[in-house]
């Protein structure tokens, strides 16, 4: 099971964007405890986690 990092929506896709808005799909057992999942229609959380991405490097070779 993963999920979106943008709209929370759980998926057992095996790609690594969402398939209901495209964001970066994450794996819960990987994820920091305490980054929260935005509300999903919530804009203002999706912005914030946005934001907290900011110099995140991803899968070792995106860095946001």
């Amino acid at each position: 099971m993963r999920l979106c990092s943008a709209c929370a929506t759980k998926t057992d896709e095996s790609g690594r964007f969402c398939p209901n808005c495209g964001a970066a799909l994450i794996d819960p057992a990987s994820a920091a405890a305490t980054t929260p999942l935005p509300i999903a229609g919530d804009k203002s959380a999706a912005t914030s986690s946005a934001t907290r991405l900011l110099g995140t490097r991803l899968d070792g070779q995106f860095e946001i």
